[in-house]
C-alpha cells in the first residue's frame, strides 16, 4: 500500500541519516564519496521494511548490504 511504501522510504532515509551522522565529515576528509558509501544502508532498510523482516533479519540485510560499501569487512568478523 501507499502507507507501507512511504514508511519504508522513511526508514531508508533514517538509516542513511543515522550512518551519515556517525561518519561525516571524516568520510569526506578520507576521500570517500558519501552517496556510494551510504546508499546500501538506506536501500536495505527500505527492502527490509517492504518485506516486513523482523529485527534480526533486518540487521542481517543491512550487514550484507554494508559489505558493498567500498571494502567494509565487518560481515566476516563475527
Amino acid at each position: 500500500s501507499g502507507d507501507e511504501t512511504l514508511r519504508a522510504i522513511i526508514a531508508g532515509y533514517e538509516a542513511v541519516a543515522r550512518v551519515e551522522n556517525a561518519v561525516m565529515p571524516s568520510l569526506l576528509r578520507r576521500g570517500f564519496q558519501p552517496c556510494g558509501m551510504l546508499t546500501p544502508f538506506g536501500t536495505s532498510a527500505v527492502a527490509a521494511a517492504l518485506l516486513r523482516l523482523d529485527a534480526a533479519a533486518t540487521a542481517h540485510a543491512i550487514g550484507i548490504a554494508s559489505s558493498f560499501c567500498a571494502g567494509v569487512t565487518e560481515y566476516d568478523q563475527s
